[in-house]
C-alpha cells in the first residue's frame, strides 16, 4: 500500500527528520503501533526533539541515533520551501549550512576511500590501464538524452520533450 506523501510528512517522527531505518510493516502508516528497530534523524541540532519524541512515543523506538554525514545531505528536503515543516528561515539556513558542510565531508571520505581502494587492488597485483581511446568511446556512444527526445516524439509529446531537453542541456552547460 502507497502512502501519499503529505501523510508521510505528517508523522511525528518524520516532522523532526528522522526515517525509519529498519521498520516491521508499514512505519509511516502508524508509527505508534509498529516497532521501529531504528529511527535517524538527519540534523544534529534536533536532541531536544529527539528527546520530546522517545518520551512521547518509547514503546514505537529501539533506538535514536544522530546523522551521519551521508544522512545530512538531504537537508534540502526540509529546508526547500515546498515543504513547510515549520522551522523558521533561520534554522532553514542552518540546516542548509550542515547540509552543505556533511556533503564535502562524505564527498572527501569518498575521495580517500577510493584512494585506498585502488592502493589495496595494487598491492594484490592489480596493474592499471590508460583508458587511450576516450574521443573513439565517446563518439561510439549514443546521446541518450537524443534517443529519449526522439521517443517522446514518436508518442506524440515531442514540445513537451524539447522543453525537458532543453533545460537539461542548459543545466548540464552550467555545471561544465
Amino acid at each position: 500500500m502507497k502512502i501519499p506523501v503529505r501523510d508521510i510528512q505528517r508523522c511525528e517522527a518524520y516532522k523532526i527528520g528522522a526515517t525509519a531505518c529498519s521498520v516491521a510493516g508499514s512505519f509511516h502508516a502508524s508509527p505508534i503501533r509498529l516497532r521501529v528497530h531504528c529511527l535517524c534523524t538527519r540534523h544534529q541540532f534536533a536532541t531536544h526533539h529527539i528527546q520530546r519524541f522517545k518520551r512521547r512515543h518509547a514503546t514505537s523506538a529501539d533506538c535514536i541515533r544522530k546523522a551521519e554525514p551521508r544522512d545530512a545531505i538531504i537537508g534540502d528536503e526540509i529546508a526547500d520551501d515546498d515543504v513547510d515543516f515549520g522551522y523558521p528561515s533561520e534554522v532553514k539556513k542552518l540546516i542548509m549550512e550542515v547540509s552543505q558542510e556533511a556533503a564535502e565531508r562524505s564527498l572527501q571520505a569518498i575521495t580517500e576511500a577510493e584512494s585506498e581502494a585502488l592502493e589495496f587492488l595494487k598491492k594484490q597485483g592489480v596493474t592499471t590501464v590508460e583508458f587511450a581511446e576516450r574521443d573513439a568511446y565517446n563518439a561510439a556512444i549514443p546521446d541518450m538524452r537524443e534517443v529519449w527526445f526522439k521517443s517522446m516524439v514518436s508518442k506524440g509529446l515531442g514540445d513537451q520533450a524539447k522543453t525537458v531537453l532543453d533545460y537539461w542541456r542548459a543545466k548540464q552547460a552550467e555545471l561544465e
